[in-house]
């Protein structure tokens, strides 16, 4: 069984991110660089978001403070090689199914300790191997 490949990151009214913006991820390296406040964080948290549901350091009942200031609700979809997810952030609640919460056990399964591996479009890294390598 193959992982789905990431495709592209559309985020609109999330963060820092005003207005939408269309990230393509299906590349065998993505950079995102910019300036502070730019948004770089913001784009890895809608990433977040739309794989886990959460958002790392975002208590559930503060997730009003992850819609754009000024807009009503910020909205993610990612899309895949095989579907979509789309996330709708309205007020404290955050609306939609996370991929990881719906995909078969070997595609969120843990990464060996000793190597580095793709998962998901995403390299996970251990302490014990630092090399990074292009996908296969």
């Amino acid at each position: 069984m193959t992982s789905p490949d990431l495709a592209t990151l559309t985020i609109s009214n999330f963060r820092s991110v005003g207005g939408t913006v269309a990230i393509p991820l299906n590349a065998p390296v993505v950079l995102i660089h910019g300036a502070n406040g730019a948004g770089k964080s913001s784009v890895m948290s809608a990433l977040e978001l739309a794989l886990t549901g959460n958002v790392s350091g975002v208590d559930p009942t503060d997730r009003e403070h992850l819609v754009h200031r000024g807009a009503r609700r910020g909205e993610i979809t990612l899309v895949t090689s095989t579907e979509g997810v789309d996330m709708v952030v309205d007020g404290p609640r955050a609306v939609g199914s996370p991929l990881l919460d719906r995909t078969p056990p070997a595609f969120s399964s843990s990464v060996a300790s000793s190597s580095s591996e793709r998962l998901a479009g995403c390299w996970r890294f251990t302490r014990t191997d630092r090399r990074a390598t292009g996908p296969r």
